[in-house]
Formats: C-alpha cells, structure tokens, sequence
C-alpha cells in the first residue's frame, strides 16, 4: 500500500508516530523559523500550534494543501476564511486541554489562599466564558468548596437551557477568571474585555488570565493592585512572547502560557486533529499502535505544609522562576526564551495522574478533591 501523502508538522508535536497512519511521510519543521518554502509546496497536510500564524502568504506557497490541524484548542492564529475559501480542511482540538486548565486555576487560588490567609471556601469566582476550560474550571472550584457565578452571554443565546449570570454578578466576586476566546470583531469581542471600567467597579480581590493575551488590560490591573492591593495572575500575554517587566514582576504568578501543558492535554490535543486527518485521507489506523497511559507515583512521605505539597505535584513556582529570569531581556531574546520554554520544559502530569502517599492526602483532604489518588 502506497499512500503518498506528506505531512509537515511543527517538531515540537508529539506522538504523531503513534497516532498517524504508519505509511504517511512527516517532516517537521521548525517553529521559530517557520517552514521553508519547500516544506510548505510538497506537504498534503500541515500540522501546527499557536505559535505558528496560518496566513493567506503562507497559503499561497502550500497549493497542495488539502488539511490543516492545529494540536490547541485556539484558533485565532489560523486565518478560518481562508482556508473555508480555498476548501481547506481544519481541524482544532476544542477541550483538549480543559482539566490542565482548570487545575492551573485551582493551584494559582490554593496558592493564593494560602499567602493571603484566607479560606477557599469562603470565595465567589466569576468564571468568564463556560465552555470547555470554563466548565472544568467551574467543577474543579466546586469541589474546593467555592461558590461560582458563570458568564457567558453568547452560550446563552445558543443554548436556551444555560442561563448566564450578569456581569453586575461576576464584579462582585472575589475571584474573576478569564475562559474565551480572543476575538477582536462583533458583539461578542473579547479584546481588552476585562478592562479598566470592569476592574475599577469590581469587588474582586484576585484576577486570573489562563486563556488569551490581549483579554485583559494588563496596565489597569497593576494600576488597581498599585491602589487597593488586589492580586493579579497572568498564564498569557498581550505583547506575547514578549512581556513587560512591570507587570509580570508584579503578577503573583507569572507562567509563559502553559496553563495548559500536561503530558494528557498534549496527547489528547494530538489525537484529536490525527483521526480528524486520518479520517479526511480515508486512513484507517493499524490495531495496536498507541500507548497505554500509566499512573505516575510521586515520592511524597514527610508531613508538610498544603503550598509545599502543592508545588511537588504541580510545578506552577517553577514555571514563575523560569519566566523571572527572562525579566530585563531585550525583546528579541526574550521573545526567543520565553518560545523556548513552551517548547522545552517539562510537562506535569494532570492530577487525576498521580499517586502520592495516602497519609499525606489524609492530612490534606482538598488532594483527593483535586483528584489526587492515594498509594495502596
């Protein structure tokens, strides 16, 4: 059987050899360059990530190009009217990242009670946006005792049964955290959404951007916590990959948008756009090829405080140190490292994926509400 179709993908996308069809020829290209000219005319199908922009230039040179995936659950790097114009085929992995998602959110406000000496279950989060990641966001804090009020006009007008609350009732919660999307045109824009009127009128005391840069006005949130103390934390960046120093010296968290790297999200996300390829070539899959996940036990067994355990199984302060030390870089070489931590550093597994010792969990229950398991 000769299939003969190619597929140039960025090298930093794992598992395609377990989740393509074995006769397709990949090549890979590199993501900080871009693919060469040549890569971009002999490929069948291209597959990328946020960090790769999907333009008409770049469509012009890919005349062959019959498939386009993108191992994220956002789309706004992929010119969509394009591809629909000259019938490209697309594929997104909508949800693939979810639960890392939400557990980035849930750790980032553990963290925070904890520093701040404040209950969890004593807090209302305004979660913005209730689809995927929103959802699980929603779930997971309702299981840390919060209490959730969830925005989300849009989905109300497309599902009657949702009843979004109103954005008088997300101002007055503590915590406000950001789920859509980044659109710059129509009603339902999200540039600049959180802005400085909402944060001047908000009650919250800790505001959270896990989705896009650009969403929230990273200059009026250190002007609100330079005048009444709230807190900010910040997974995403409006100049991104480059970041102002102000602001992120200011964060009480600061990651360079990984929020939703886990060694799961990764190997969903891929496996999405995979069978949605294999599935548009007529490919069927050989039985046997992909790999079974396994359980990860991390050796935990001194009794310690809820931060310290936390930052064992999730490594959000190594995240924070790595992106500090790009702080007072010129633009261009940290735009360079702050890529090449999202292209290099090590994937944590989501909590659900983890084993500690069950004494540990006993001494701190909200591990087992976050979906940590206890060794046998």
């Amino acid at each position: 059987m000769n299939i003969m179709i190619n597929v140039l993908a960025d090298q930093h996308i794992n598992h395609l050899t377990e989740y393509l069809h074995p006769e397709i020829t990949i090549t890979t290209y590199d993501p900080e360059t871009g693919p060469e000219e040549n890569q971009l005319r002999q490929a069948d199908a291209l597959l990328v990530r946020t960090v790769t922009q999907v333009d008409e230039q770049m469509l012009d040179l890919a005349t062959k190009l019959k498939f386009i995936g993108t191992a994220s659950a956002g789309t706004d790097h992929i010119d969509l009217d394009t591809l629909e114009a000259r019938g490209v085929q697309f594929a997104s992995s909508p949800g693939n990242n979810a639960r890392s998602v939400a557990e980035y959110v849930a750790t980032s406000i553990l963290l925070w009670c904890g520093e701040r000496k404040i209950a969890p279950e004593s807090l209302t989060a305004g979660i913005v946006g209730v689809g995927n990641a929103g959802g699980q966001v929603r779930k997971v804090l309702n299981h840390l005792g919060l209490q959730t009020r969830n925005y989300d006009p849009p989905r109300q007008r497309r599902e009657p049964k949702f009843k979004s609350d109103t954005l008088a009732d997300i101002l007055l919660c503590d915590v406000v955290t950001l789920h859509v999307p980044l659109s710059n045109d129509g009603t339902d824009a999200t540039y600049n959404w959180l802005d400085e009127q909402k944060i001047k009128t908000s009650a919250a005391q800790l505001f959270i951007n896990a989705a896009r840069g650009g969403i929230a006005d990273e200059s009026a949130l250190l002007a609100e916590k330079q005048e009444r103390g709230s807190d900010y934390i910040l997974d995403v960046w409006s100049d991104e990959p480059v970041f102002d120093d102000k602001i992120a010296a200011t964060a009480f968290i600061a990651t360079p948008h990984i929020a939703g790297y886990s060694r799961q999200s990764k190997r969903k996300a891929i496996q999405i756009v995979c069978d949605a390829l294999n599935t548009h070539f007529n490919l069927e899959m050989p039985v046997g090829t992909q790999e079974q996940e396994s359980k990860k036990t991390i050796a935990i067994y001194q009794p310690d405080s809820l931060d310290t355990i936390l930052t064992h199984i999730h490594p959000i302060r190594h995240y924070d140190e790595q992106l500090r030390l790009l702080m007072g870089l010129h633009q261009e070489e940290k735009a360079l490292k702050f890529a090449g931590l999202r292209n290099e550093i090590a994937l944590r597994e989501e909590f659900e994926n983890i084993v500690i010792n069950g004494d540990i969990i006993k001494e701190h229950p909200v591990l087992k509400k976050l979906g940590v398991d206890a060794l046998p």
